[in-house]
């Protein structure tokens, strides 16, 4: 399991022991050998930073098109709010 996806779900659980291990089951269950932190963002619901910042980037520059493009985050299953926690 990769370092940040260890560090992601304990930053998760802010604390909670029980969150983490159902987190990290949650996790277990894709059935992958090696989980990555992407893994633990699609299975937390949490978006890519780099999704984030093209997002604000395209409403900075007033392109609203790009705009909704981006925000195919909603289409995705995650949620647009845990775009900006």
């Amino acid at each position: 399991m990769e370092e940040d996806a260890i560090d992601l779900i304990a930053s998760y659980a802010d604390g909670a022991m029980r969150d983490a291990l159902s987190t990290l089951d949650q996790v277990i269950s894709i059935g992958k050998k090696d989980i990555s932190l992407e893994d633990v963002e699609n299975t937390l619901g949490i978006v890519d930073t780099d999704n984030i910042f093209n997002l604000v980037q395209s409403i900075l520059d007033k392109d609203f098109i790009n705009s909704l493009n981006n925000l195919h985050i909603s289409s995705q299953g995650k949620s647009v709010i845990s775009v900006f926690q």
